[in-house]
C-alpha cells in the first residue's frame, strides 16, 4: 500500500517516553522540521503570546488536538499563552503518548480547528494489557539557580479478568523555580485513562480524564538595559512588581467505536473542556513616573504596566473612586486582577465505509465555547470583582465551532497508487458582549457567523517498492480572533461593523520518499498562498 500523501513529522512514543517529566508538553516539538519552540519555562510559562512558531506560521494559527479533540484557545488561537493566558497547562508530559505534526493542508478529519500552517495532534497515554506501578522522579538546576523538580506515580492495571477492562491512573506534581529571580511554577497533574471492550472486542468504550492545576509567579518582559546591568536573571523585585497566576485545566473525552458490519466503522466523542486563569498582578505606586503613562521606574527602567493614574473614572460606568479610598490614582491601581474562563463541550461523530477500493469517511464536529474574561483595579489586595465598580472591562463571549466532512481514500494499481479527494464545510457562529466600564463608555453585542468551504486533494504513488511520490493541496480558514469583535464596542451606543475577513491558506505539499533495507529517507517542500490580515487590532492591554 502507498503510504500517505502527506510529509507527516512524528514525535515517536520512545522520544516521549524518555523526555524530562517536567518538560513543556511542546517542548517535544523542537525536533521537528521548521519547528521553533519559544516558550520561555519553566514549566509552561511563557513571557509572550506565542508558544511556537512552525514555518512562519505562529502557534495561534495552528491547531492543536488530544485525542483528536481541539485543546486550543477557541477565542484567541494557541494552546498555551496566547491571551496573556502565560501560565497554562492543558497537558503535562506523561498524559500524552506521541505526536504528528501535519503541514498545510491535510484531509478534513485531520485537520484542526485554525489549521492555517497544520495541525499537531497528541495522542493519549493509554493502558496497556500488563500490571505495572511505576514511581519516577526527576530534577536538575541551571547554574546553581532555579531547576525544576518532579515526582510521579503511575498505575496500570493490565487487563480484568472478566470484564476485559484496563485502567491507566497517573499523578505528577512539579516544582519549578526559574532561573529568573521571583518566577516559579508548581504542578499537580491528574490523569486516568479506562478502555472497555465488549461485543467481543468488535466495539469498545474509552474515557480520558486530566486536571492540570498551575501555582506560579510568571515571568515579565524587562528592558534589556536591566538585563545589561543585572544579567539574564534578572526579573523586578516583588515589592515593586509582581504577577501571580492560578490556572487549572479540565479535558474529559468519552469514546465510543464500533465495526457496525464488514463494510461500516462508526465513531463518536463527546467532550467537555475548561480552561481558568485567574492573575493578580502588582506595581508598586511609589515608582510611578507622571511623565510615562501607566509605567514605574525602578533604577531608572520602566517595569510594569498596571497603574493607572485616573483621578475617578465616568461615574456613569464605575462608582469606585481610587482618590477617595486611597489618596491618589496610582496608590488605588496598584493591584488589578485578570481572569480569563473559557468553557467547552462538545462532539465528534463520524463513519467509515469500507466498499471495494474506497474508505469513504463522513464525519462532523460541533464545539460550543463560552468565554468569561475581565480585569478589575484596585489599591489592596484580594481585589474586589464588582461589576459597575472597579472593572476594566467585563466581557461575556460565545463562539460554535460546527462544520461537516466528506473524504475518501482511493485505491488503484492494486495499491500503489492513492486518491485522496476531501471536502470540509464550517459553519462559525461568534457573539461578544462587553458591559461599560473604564475601558468602554457604552456597553454592548455584536456578532456574526462565517460560512467557508475547505476541499482538499492528495495523491500517492509508488512507481516501486521502495520509492513513493505525494502530493496535496488544500484550503484552510482561521476565524478572526474575538479582539475584532470587542474593538468594535465602546466609542458609542451603538457598535460598530465587524469587518474583518477570516485568513485563508491555499497549501502545496510534494515530495519523495525512499525506504530501503538500510536507508530510509525522503526530500519534501510545500508552499503556502495566504489571503486575510493575520493581525486583529487590540485596543486594550491584558
Amino acid at each position: 500500500m502507498a503510504p500517505a500523501e502527506k510529509a507527516v513529522t512524528a514525535v515517536s512514543k520512545k522520544t516521549v517516553k524518555h523526555a524530562a517529566p517536567s518538560a513543556n508538553f511542546q517542548s517535544v516539538l523542537k525536533d521537528v522540521p521548521g519547528m521553533n519552540v519559544i516558550s520561555s519555562g519553566p514549566g509552561n510559562l511563557s513571557a509572550t503570546d506565542n508558544e511556537f512558531t512552525y514555518q512562519g506560521f505562529t502557534s495561534a494559527q495552528m491547531a492543536s488536538n488530544f485525542d483528536g479533540v481541539p485543546i486550543i484557545n477557541t477565542f484567541r488561537g494557541g494552546a498555551g499563552g496566547t491571551g496573556d493566558d502565560h501560565a497554562f497547562t492543558p497537558l503535562s508530559m506523561g498524559q500524552f503518548s506521541s505526536v504528528k505534526v501535519y503541514s498545510g493542508a491535510n484531509q478534513p478529519s485531520q485537520n484542526g480547528i485554525n489549521s492555517l500552517g497544520g495541525t499537531i495532534s497528541y495522542e493519549p497515554s493509554l493502558p496497556t494489557s500488563r500490571f505495572y506501578f511505576d514511581l519516577n522522579g526527576s530534577g536538575g538546576k541551571y547554574n546553581n539557580i532555579g531547576g525544576e523538580y518532579t515526582s510521579g506515580i503511575s498505575i496500570n492495571s493490565g487487563i480484568i479478568p472478566g470484564t476485559k477492562t484496563e485502567m491507566l491512573f497517573k499523578y505528577s506534581y512539579t516544582h519549578a523555580p526559574s532561573f529568573q529571580r521571583n518566577v516559579y511554577a508548581d504542578i499537580n497533574s491528574y490523569y486516568g485513562a479506562i478502555v472497555q471492550p465488549y461485543d467481543h472486542g468488535l466495539s469498545q468504550l474509552k474515557l480520558i480524564a486530566l486536571y492540570n492545576n498551575e501555582q506560579a509567579r510568571q515571568p515579565s518582559l524587562v528592558p534589556l538595559s536591566l538585563l545589561d546591568r543585572f544579567g539574564s536573571s534578572y526579573q523586578p523585585p516583588l515589592n515593586v512588581a509582581y504577577s501571580a497566576t492560578h490556572t487549572q485545566a479540565v479535558n474529559i473525552i468519552l469514546s465510543w467505536k464500533s465495526i457496525l458490519n464488514r463494510y461500516m466503522l462508526a465513531k463518536t466523542k463527546f467532550f467537555v473542556e475548561q480552561q481558568d486563569d485567574n492573575r493578580t498582578s502588582f506595581t508598586n505606586s511609589a515608582y510611578y513616573d507622571p511623565n510615562h503613562y501607566g509605567y514605574a521606574f525602578y533604577q531608572g527602567y520602566p517595569v510594569g504596566t498596571d497603574l493607572e493614574p485616573y483621578a475617578a473614572p465616568p461615574t456613569a460606568n464605575n462608582l469606585y473612586n481610587p482618590v477617595a479610598l486611597f489618596g491618589s490614582a496610582v496608590n488605588g491601581t496598584q493591584y488589578h486582577n485578570y481572569i480569563d474562563n473559557i468553557h467547552s463541550f462538545g462532539f465528534l461523530p463520524s463513519i467509515t465505509f469500507f466498499i471495494p477500493h474506497n474508505t469513504v469517511q463522513f464525519g462532523a464536529l460541533s464545539d460550543f465555547s463560552q468565554d468569561h474574561s475581565a480585569e478589575y483595579w484596585y489599591g489592596s489586595s484580594p481585589v474586589p470583582d464588582i461589576e459597575g465598580y472597579n472593572d476594566a472591562w467585563n466581557e461575556h463571549d460565545q463562539r460554535n465551532y460546527n462544520y461537516i466532512y466528506l473524504q475518501d481514500n482511493i485505491s488503484l494499481l492494486r495499491g500503489r497508487l492513492h486518491l485522496y479527494p476531501g471536502v470540509k464545510y464550517n459553519i462559525v457562529s461568534t457573539g461578544d458582549d462587553d458591559q461599560a466600564g473604564y475601558y468602554y463608555t457604552f456597553g454592548g453585542h455584536v456578532g456574526n457567523t462565517y460560512y467557508f468551504t475547505e476541499p482538499s486533494f492528495g495523491i500517492s504513488y509508488s512507481p516501486l517498492r521502495e520509492i513513493n511520490l505525494f502530493f496535496s493541496a488544500g484550503r484552510t480558514n482561521k476565524v478572526p480572533n474575538i479582539s475584532a469583535y470587542y474593538s468594535v464596542i465602546g466609542a458609542g451606543p451603538i457598535p460598530g461593523p465587524i469587518t474583518v475577513q477570516p485568513e485563508g491558506d491555499t497549501s502545496y505539499d510534494f515530495g519523495i520518499r525512499y525506504s530501503g533495507p538500510m536507508l530510509r529517507a525522503s526530500l519534501s517542500g510545500s508552499s503556502t498562498f495566504h489571503v486575510g490580515s493575520r493581525r486583529s487590532s487590540l485596543p486594550r492591554m491584558r
